[in-house]
């Protein structure tokens, strides 16, 4: 995850950037979600969000 506060203005875009960083396709089937999907949690549209759930399985999974 990050490691410093000042490089990503919220949370969401934290985890966004590491799952990025670790490969969305790999981050996707650890999550059993789709690439597309995915991708929209992660983004600032509010109709989807990424859960804690999601969160801690995506720790778990990469080690991250």
């Amino acid at each position: 995850m990050c490691t410093r506060a000042d490089r990503h203005p919220s949370l969401r875009e934290c985890i966004a950037s590491s799952i990025y960083r670790y490969g969305l396709t790999n981050a996707a089937i650890d999550l059993d979600k789709a690439p597309g999907n995915l991708s929209v949690e992660l983004s600032a549209d509010p109709s989807r969000k990424f859960s804690v759930d999601s969160l801690e399985a995506y720790i778990q999974k990469s080690g991250d």
